[in-house]
């Protein structure tokens, strides 16, 4: 039994963010943010080149090999994400995705150690413990609420140009059968009507009384 699939809408409420803006706006936003991320970054490791020896000891050039590393992964996944949105192609919006995911997956556990050490500073000091553990509450569950916000923006984009894309497919295929079900049909030999059939038989049986 055929189900009759739900038509694609892109005003359906699911892909709006945040006042009234949709997904995709909210995902070309975040987008910029991490070129202008990236671009911070790149001038934060030509700064750190000019002022440091890269020379100098082992530490100090694994450090900067890292943050070159980092660079590159940051500027890849920026571009992909940029140009995933820009030719609405689901798959290059994966990168990003994951990234998303691991930073909630790391923010997790993170902020739960700076809330046990300050649990761990009540006994001793209460104000100091009751202050950082009011401060990391505060930021790492604010910085988790935000982070989870951006995943889901993103994940949001994705479901969005993943249904636009298999309905303009579908449309194609539906189109298609319908063009092959409008083929002509073979058509019989066409026949003379009957009134024409009456009309020749009654001359060949004129003529052959006349001879």
């Amino acid at each position: 039994m055929s189900q009759v699939k739900r038509q694609f809408d892109p005003k359906d409420p699911k892909y709006i963010c945040c006042c009234g803006c949709h997904v995709m706006t909210g995902a070309e936003i975040l987008a910029l943010i991490d070129i202008v991320s990236t671009v911070l970054y790149a001038v934060y490791i030509i700064g750190l080149l000019s002022f440091t020896k890269v020379d100098e000891n082992k530490s100090t050039v694994l450090s900067f090999c890292s943050h070159l590393v980092g660079f590159l992964i940051s500027a890849i996944i920026a571009g992909l994400f940029w140009y995933g949105l820009i030719k609405e192609r689901h798959g290059f919006l994966i990168p990003t995705l994951i990234c998303s995911l691991l930073v909630l997956m790391v923010t997790v556990p993170v902020g739960a150690a700076y809330v046990a050490v300050a649990i761990s500073l009540m006994p001793e000091n209460f104000q100091l413990g009751s202050t950082l553990l009011l401060t990391s509450v505060a930021a790492f569950g604010g910085a988790f609420g935000l982070q989870y916000w951006f995943y889901w923006i993103v994940k949001s984009a994705y479901s969005y140009i993943e249904q636009k894309r298999y309905s303009v497919t579908n449309d194609d295929f539906i189109a298609k059968q319908m063009e092959q079900a409008c083929v002509a049909v073979p058509q019989e030999t066409p026949t003379a009507p009957p009134a024409y059939e009456e009309a020749a038989a009654y001359t060949n049986f004129s003529e052959k009384m006349v001879v």
